[in-house]
Order: C-alpha cells, then sequence, then structure tokens
C-alpha cells in the first residue's frame, strides 16, 4: 500500500482517507492473546507460506480474527479534523 501511495498519491486528504479506509483495518487485542502470538513464535515475522495473508499470525496463535470487532479510535477522528 505504501508503494501505492508514493507511486499514485492522493490528490487531497478526502482521497487518501478513501484509501486507507478501504486497505486498512485496526483492532485491538488482549495481552493474553499479543502472549499468545508471541509464543507461537510470530510476535515480529510472518507464517511461512502465508505472507499474504495478514491475519495467519493470528490463527496460527489459536486466535480466530473474525471474531474481532473494528476499532473506531482516535486515528479515525485525528484524520476527519484535518479537514
Amino acid at each position: 500500500m505504501i508503494r501505492d501511495l508514493l507511486d499514485h498519491p492522493p490528490a487531497n486528504i478526502n482521497q487518501l482517507r478513501d484509501v486507507l479506509d478501504s486497505r486498512l483495518a485496526c483492532y485491538v487485542i488482549t495481552k493474553a492473546e499479543d502472549n499468545a502470538i508471541n509464543a507461537a513464535g510470530f510476535g515480529t515475522r510472518l507464517v511461512p507460506g502465508a505472507e499474504q495473508d495478514p491475519w495467519a499470525r493470528y490463527r496460527a496463535a489459536g486466535i480466530d480474527p473474525d471474531g474481532f470487532a473494528s476499532y473506531q479510535g482516535t486515528g479515525v477522528s485525528r484524520m476527519k479534523q484535518l479537514d
């Protein structure tokens, strides 16, 4: 995504917001879930063979990302303030 943004920069903040809204997801996990990911060996590395799956590390640690609720925190509000 970063390469795409550098190669094709958005014309304005609204276009940037549209790109980010359509391509990014933000979730909050518990400390226990973070510990499980680290214990599985994927705290700082990708699951071999699953480089295109952003949720593979969670699944490898026994965490089902389908149960996550999307985070609508301060990052979204801050972007709206940039208008």
